[in-house]
């Protein structure tokens, strides 16, 4: 090879470094310009303040600051999402009322909405449906009183392999239909006593249980929700509370398969009676 030559290969290989170094910067202005509009488009954005108060079935996941995810990524969103969560394991509402530091907690912000998820076994007595309600009628009546909006969040039923439906003690549960039938039975008579706001989250599983089965709502404990569980909650959250449709939800929950995902927004976005 000429010394001519060499220095024309030389050239090329520094040119082609040049070229793919420019590709890269222009790549990461690009990302980084669109970033800047983004947040442009979100701090523009009026605030819609929801505070959520439950137990597992809330706090699963971080299920609530999912929220915050759609709306940042949505470019058609009306409004930027601030969250706050007050959760406890296993909790009912009576307890979380009573809990240290919770009437704190309400009055911490300006809230628009406060979510009031009951214990997940809320529907299964007599006993516990009229506890449920006296905690309900407390928790709304702060709520309003705090000028926010309260909302319940209609619960899911057990798995339809739980040990509850076959216990005496859980006369009243017999299967997973009629759990269900129970929890969204009971769900319309509060919100219409109360004045509440219903976001029918056991409505959106009951669907995916049907149409499909082989998406994993539920933990092995057959009743707490997984990733998929969690993230088919906020969305049905999102469309019921926020916007009104889920078309333009770019974001995706980390470790989440993109067409799990789609599959997800599928289920939230069908028209349920």
């Amino acid at each position: 090879m000429t010394q001519k030559e060499s220095f024309f290969n030389l050239s090329s290989i520094k040119l082609t470094i040049l070229f793919i170094c420019s590709i890269t910067l222009l790549a990461a202005c690009n990302e980084k310009e669109q970033n800047a509009q983004t947040n442009d488009m979100t701090q523009n954005r009026p605030v819609m303040r929801i505070l959520f108060v439950g137990n597992d079935y809330t706090m699963g996941n971080y299920m609530p600051y999912m929220l915050q995810g759609f709306a940042d990524s949505d470019p058609s969103a009306h409004f930027k999402i601030e969250i706050g969560m007050h959760a406890l394991p296993d909790a009912s509402l009576a307890q979380l009322w009573n809990y240290p530091g919770t009437r704190d907690v309400l009055t911490s912000s300006k809230w628009d909405y406060v979510v009031i998820q009951p214990h997940n076994m809320w529907a299964s007595s007599d006993g516990t449906v009229y506890l449920t309600r006296k905690a309900i009628s407390v928790w709304g009546s702060q709520v309003r009183a705090l000028g926010a909006q309260p909302v319940l969040f209609m619960t899911w039923p057990l798995e339809p392999s739980h040990s509850a439906y076959t216990d005496p003690k859980q006369a009243n549960l017999k299967n997973y239909k009629n759990m269900h039938r129970l929890i969204r039975g009971y769900s319309k008579s509060l919100s219409e006593k109360y004045g509440m706001v219903t976001v029918p989250v056991g409505d959106y599983w009951m669907y995916a249980m049907q149409t499909k089965p082989t998406i994993p709502l539920y933990n092995p404990d057959r009743s707490t929700p997984t990733l998929e569980g969690s993230f088919l909650t906020a969305l049905v959250f999102y469309r019921k509370l926020i916007d009104g449709t889920l078309d333009d939800i770019e974001y995706i929950q980390e470790g989440m398969d993109p067409t799990m995902k789609n599959n997800l927004v599928s289920i939230a976005s069908a028209k349920l009676e």
